[in-house]
């Protein structure tokens, strides 16, 4: 089955065993591992007190999701481009609901545990990352609450995949929360102008890694829709 763009359609799946469920869980606790690390090879110690720790993994937390989230949006694309197994598809569900959830704890310790980084002057004074990070959590959650049979029983095929279909805009969503609107965009061209010399991290800012993600996801969907033009055309 196509959609309006050519687009061949993967198959709704909403039931998935539970190793499939297993998977999903292990790739992004793997995601929040590789980004403790990764902070810790920019110099972050996350060791040395139970605040830093929390600073470190509550921004682990939140890339680790973000790179879940982007996971599951460039299965379809990825299985219709390259041809990949049907198998990949599947793990959409799981990866993505997975991703959605690890938003919360970030969002709870954000708000509640870290109060000399983040007092409620911080969010005042860019309110319009805490908005759209606020309309980003509920979002994907949104997306991951209909994530369900009932939902396709409830929406219909049409209208539920109309909704999922708002999982790429939220990426570019939370690039603006995360990167954009924090003024971390300008942290790009320091790094990569200090490359090599002492004292410069060996590995990029964090929002290098948001900012790579959302790319990489929003770009295969383009492809994707490309493609599908293209094969309309044909």
């Amino acid at each position: 089955m196509d959609d309006r763009g050519g687009r061949r359609q993967a198959p709704v799946v909403m039931v998935n065993r539970g190793w499939e469920w297993g998977i999903a869980i292990v790739l992004h606790a793997f995601f929040f591992f590789l980004m403790l690390e990764y902070h810790r090879w920019r110099g972050r110690d996350y060791i040395e007190s139970l605040p830093a720790f929390l600073f470190v993994a509550n921004k682990a937390m939140g890339i680790a999701s973000l790179m879940s989230l982007s996971c599951a949006i460039a299965a379809g694309p990825l299985e219709r481009l390259l041809g990949l197994s049907p198998r990949v598809v599947r793990m959409r569900r799981p990866v993505g609901v997975t991703g959605a959830l690890g938003v919360i704890p970030h969002v709870i310790v954000s708000l509640f545990f870290l109060p000399k980084k983040f007092d409620w002057s911080y969010y005042v004074g860019r309110w319009g990352s805490a908005v759209l990070g606020l309309a980003a959590l509920l979002g994907f959650i949104w997306l991951a609450a209909i994530s369900w049979p009932w939902a396709l029983d409830k929406f219909g095929p049409g209208r539920w995949r109309s909704w999922q279909r708002w999982g790429p805009w939220l990426l570019l969503v939370v690039f603006f929360h995360a990167v954009v609107l924090t003024g971390k965009l300008a942290n790009w061209p320091d790094w990569f102008s200090k490359i090599g010399r002492p004292g410069n991290p060996p590995v990029p800012p964090g929002s290098v890694v948001i900012g790579l993600c959302t790319a990489l996801a929003l770009g295969l969907r383009a492809a994707d829709w490309i493609a599908g033009g293209l094969r309309k055309k044909a």
